[in-house]
């Protein structure tokens, strides 16, 4: 997918939401790498107090594997905690950053 591309990005990335506090990224990898390659991966913390706030994105190498993660565990429990997994509204092509 390039910038002459017709139609809508491949869906690579999400969203989840509802993680519980002691979710970081490397047991994210450790879920989701082996259904596939992971391109990004963040868990979001507040800037100044550090907190976890529950939210986490994580970005594919291909849309298959977005989808399996989808079928797979929205709406399920991951370390107590019901999740919910939603693509990236945007479908954004992201680039990879460190942090």
């Amino acid at each position: 997918y390039d910038k002459w591309s017709v139609g809508s990005p491949p869906m690579k990335s999400i969203f989840i939401y509802g993680l519980n506090d002691n979710v970081n990224q490397e047991f994210l990898a450790g879920l989701f790498q082996p259904l596939g390659s992971i391109d990004q991966l963040k868990v979001y913390y507040h800037p100044k107090s550090r907190k976890h706030l529950g939210i986490a994105f994580v970005s594919f190498s291909k849309s298959s594997v977005t989808k399996e993660v989808l079928a797979k565990f929205h709406g399920t429990s991951i370390m107590g905690n019901i999740v919910n997994i939603k693509p990236d509204p945007l479908c954004q092509i992201t680039k990879k950053s460190s942090g």
